[in-house]
């Protein structure tokens, strides 16, 4: 009690210190966190609820849905709104381990979130930089150059891809482990059609504008019919200077397929002196690591058998990605029992920015036999 206390007698009043709160065995709070709604060993399945929701059979689905929802929502900066559409984290987190297989072009370049509502990416490029020179004489005019500007464009592209199973299959097959074979496939594909399209993609009917695409990148010729990998090394290192005198900074990888780099490592052991070295983050070339990219085209020039070997300045290829949508359609099928299930990004990408940056080996010397090397 805090105050002051009047006696029952006509006492003066007489003012009490607080009293000391009484000690109390409350017990500690603690910081905790739930598991996810949609886990690697959970018992939910996001495909399945997903599905249920769409057929609006099942208020429980509906309900773990709007969790994860709101999950979502507080992890996801880039794609906010997306809600139920959002795959969960550990289905992302298997997407990137597959993707570093299936998009290795993509995963070495410069990468940005790409925001919502964005259907063109626009960057400034100088076009005439601004000079310094040694001035005269005291008092003498110093060099007066203006910068001058202009931009690059990028539309933003749509990758999707879709898979149909049963609807029985997607009913008691239940758990993570469905999740993980439906998203896998669709996140193989995705990944694969995304790096394609940073080689070869035209820039029109949907394409971004792939690296062979841009004007102004520099271009080696080997034309040789009985090739050597001590007559090719010179020409990929050729290359690589190209990128360095012309960017005026130097390349940083070499894109090949991989059956250029198992031919190359075979012709190093024949030869007694490696071309391919083996370091602890992969393949190295003239000191520059290697990028085995099997998306890299097998079937250019006359015959068509031949590869291609292109030394990049990777920082100054730019590609914008959205976060992942993922969809479940019950009714486009349902006179089979089937269920489609549907992967989507947006994707922007910049490869143009500085052509420099760019130095692609061709020729008759690049072509290998597919019944030794593959396709």
């Amino acid at each position: 009690m805090v105050g002051a206390i009047r006696s029952t007698k006509s006492a003066p009043i007489e003012r009490l210190s607080p009293m000391p709160a009484p000690t109390l065995d409350r017990p500690r709070a603690r910081v905790t966190s739930e598991p996810p709604t949609y886990a690697r060993h959970g018992q939910h399945s996001y495909f399945r609820d997903l599905a249920r929701f769409k057929r609006g059979a099942d208020p429980d689905a509906t309900a773990r849905l709007d969790r994860h929802a709101r999950e979502t929502r507080s992890l996801d900066s880039t794609d906010a709104s997306a809600g139920y559409f959002t795959p969960p984290a550990w289905l992302v987190d298997q997407y990137v381990g597959l993707a570093r297989a299936a998009r290795p072009f993509a995963d070495i370049v410069t990468r940005f979130d790409l925001p919502r509502g964005v259907d063109s990416v626009y960057l400034p490029k100088v076009t005439g930089g601004g000079t310094v020179a040694i001035q005269p004489t005291d008092g003498s005019p110093v060099s007066n150059v203006d910068l001058t500007d202009t931009y690059i464009t990028a539309p933003v592209r749509t990758i999707a891809g879709l898979s149909d199973a049963s609807t029985q299959l997607a009913d008691q097959i239940g758990g993570p482990a469905w999740d993980a074979v439906v998203f896998a496939e669709l996140a193989a594909d995705h990944a694969q059609k995304l790096d394609v399209q940073l080689y070869a993609g035209t820039g029109t009917s949907g394409q971004v504008k792939g690296i062979d695409a841009v004007s102004g990148t520099t271009t080696v010729t080997y034309a040789d019919p009985t090739p050597t990998g001590a007559e090719l090394a010179p020409f990929v290192a050729q290359a690589a200077a190209l990128v360095a005198g012309k960017r005026k900074l130097g390349a940083t990888h070499y894109l090949m397929h991989p059956r250029r780099a198992s031919w190359l490592w075979s012709e190093g052991i024949a030869a007694g002196v490696p071309i391919l070295k083996d370091g602890p983050d992969g393949r190295t070339l003239n000191g520059l690591p290697v990028v085995e990219d099997p998306n890299i085209t097998a079937v250019a020039g006359a015959g068509a058998n031949e590869d291609r070997v292109t030394a990049v300045r990777a920082s100054d290829l730019y590609l914008w990605e959205s976060s992942l949508r993922t969809e479940v359609f019950t009714e486009i099928l349902s006179g089979t029992l089937q269920v489609r299930y549907r992967l989507l990004s947006y994707v922007g990408f910049i490869g143009d920015r500085q052509p420099a940056a760019i130095a692609t080996v061709s020729g008759t010397g690049l072509a290998l036999s597919a019944a030794t090397w593959g396709p």
